[in-house]
């Protein structure tokens, strides 16, 4: 047996490993180099040894880069701080010296303004002995100016008066000339009309009598067409009333005629319809005599029928009876894996049964049947409910691909080095690997949370909310309502972090629990 092993394994090598020559022409000559088996394994291993010695360094390069570009990231932030930092002080500065500029200014004011009230003041006590003085010439003025002033009236009215006088004048004698100039065109005006209508007065005289001779002769026509008409109106009506006399005769004849083969044909028709009626009366006889014996055929075959269906219904209750109690064991093994209290999820589930159906049974019959469907109806209510608090549990990792870096619970602190509580679970990835909510929910918080960076918080109803840290970017808004799997982030290395993970947490009833066990019951779930 081992000598057949050895043999094959010296075939394989021979077949992979032949013994190779290698031609090398120098300067005229040609020299073989032989490479036997030994020596192309030795090259073999030499070349997939350096082969990792290249991985392995490559992979250490680009980790130390990737720490270098976190650090070199947290660097800028801090040198933008202090930027930031000296720009605001800097802008005191500035707001001070213009404070002081501002004071010293104000105060150079108010000296000025002090020494400018000083000079008024003197001003102002001049200002007011000139104002005595004038006041006494001004009441000295205003005494002439008041006698001036009355004579002033007094010629004024005069003037207005006179000048009213001559305006008035001038009026009555503009007036005047005005009438006298109308007077004479209008005899003129008149004179002429005096003329026409002297004339128009003869032709209208001589048309007047024109008249009366056309409305004489007028008369006479009128008279006798009244009469021929009044003679032509009597003949017409006594036509008329004959026309009409025959017409209404014409009308009952042909009234009489219609009547007369209307119950004809009623009478025809009342009797094909009676006809008929007997035939069809026979007709219903003969087929409801063979219906009642095909009826009590087919009433016999059902009950035996009936009979079979409630023995294949008690064996399905009983096999959907077996069927929901090993559903109802598994989710609630489901459940347990988690480490929730299932009593109280179910009392926070909103539906309680789920619709179930079947054949209605009276109570009469078969007590024994519908106590199983009561029974039945029991259970489907409970696999409803834990259903329903299936769909809730967030049983799959954030991400597709992950390795776990730190679990729940007591842990050396990667910062402190001290023994520190874990809340949650890290799984590192590569960076912006998308991470997804492992449950459906609505979002309560987005944004920056102290050490957890960026972070995303989904609440998924009956008290379970998860939480997802160290974000590089978050792709979701608060409020926001999500689905299972659906992407909420990418993962990077915000807050306190030492390189590309995202820090899972589970809680109920906002009381941290091992992420773990979730998805260790979802591996029981989908492990068909």
């Amino acid at each position: 047996m081992i000598e057949g092993i050895a043999g094959g394994a010296a075939r394989l090598l021979g077949r992979f490993y032949p013994e190779r020559q290698i031609i090398i022409r120098s300067r005229g000559e040609v020299n073989l180099v032989t490479l036997g088996r030994k020596s192309q394994i030795g090259l073999t291993v030499v070349a997939l040894s350096m082969l990792g010695w290249l991985t392995y360094a490559s992979l250490g390069i680009y980790l130390q880069l990737n720490i270098i570009a976190d650090k070199d990231v947290h660097i800028s932030r801090m040198v933008g701080a202090n930027d930031r930092l000296n720009a605001d002080m800097r802008a005191v500065e500035t707001k001070y010296r213009k404070i002081t500029d501002n004071l010293e200014y104000n105060q150079k004011l108010l000296g000025d303004v002090l020494r400018q009230r000083a000079s008024l003041d003197r001003v102002r006590t001049e200002l007011l002995r000139e104002l005595g003085q004038t006041q006494k010439q001004r009441d000295l003025a205003l005494n002439k100016s008041q006698a001036l002033q009355s004579r002033l009236s007094n010629l004024e009215t005069s003037l207005r008066r006179t000048l009213d006088q001559s305006d008035n004048l001038q009026s009555n004698l503009s007036h005047i000339t005005s009438q006298l100039a109308s007077t004479e065109s209008e005899r003129e005006i008149v004179r002429r009309e005096r003329q026409a209508l002297a004339l128009n007065l003869d032709e209208m005289r001589q048309n007047v009598l024109g008249l009366k001779m056309d409305q004489r002769n007028l008369r006479s026509n009128l008279d006798s067409s009244a009469n021929r008409l009044a003679k032509t109106l009597s003949d017409r009506e006594k036509v008329r009333q004959e026309r009409s006399t025959l017409a209404s005769n014409l009308d009952a004849m042909r009234d009489n005629l219609t009547g007369l083969r209307k119950a004809r044909k009623d009478l025809h028709q009342d009797l094909q319809s009676s006809e008929q009626m007997v035939a069809r009366l026979t007709d219903q006889r003969d087929t409801a005599i063979s219906t009642h014996r095909n009826l009590n055929q087919r009433i016999a075959g059902l009950e035996d029928r009936l009979e079979q269906l409630h023995l294949s219904q008690r064996t399905l209750v009983g096999n959907i009876n077996d069927r929901t109690d090993a559903n109802i064991s598994e989710l609630e093994s489901v459940v347990k894996i988690t480490g929730l209290n299932l009593n109280k999820l179910l009392k926070r589930v909103e539906k309680k049964q789920s619709a179930v159906g079947g054949p209605l049974l009276a109570a009469d019959n078969d007590n024994q049947t519908i106590g199983e469907l009561g029974l039945l109806e029991n259970r489907l209510s409970r696999w409803s409910a834990l259903n329903a608090v299936l769909e809730r549990l967030p049983i799959t990792p954030p991400v597709d691909s992950f390795s776990i870096s730190s679990r729940y619970g007591k842990r050396r602190d990667p910062f402190t080095k001290r023994k520190a509580f874990h809340g949650g679970v890290d799984l590192a990835g590569v960076r912006r690997t998308r991470v997804r909510a492992t449950s459906p929910g609505v979002v309560t918080y987005v944004g920056w949370k102290g050490p957890y960076g960026r972070m995303v918080e989904v609440s998924h109803g009956l008290g379970l909310r998860t939480r997802y840290g160290h974000l590089q970017k978050i792709l979701v808004k608060r409020g926001q309502k999500v689905v299972f799997r659906q992407k909420i982030g990418l993962m990077g290395s915000s807050g306190r972090s030492t390189g590309s993970h995202v820090h899972y947490e589970v809680l109920f009833d906002r009381k941290p629990l091992d992420p773990m066990k979730f998805l260790k019951a979802g591996k029981y779930v989908f492990k068909g």
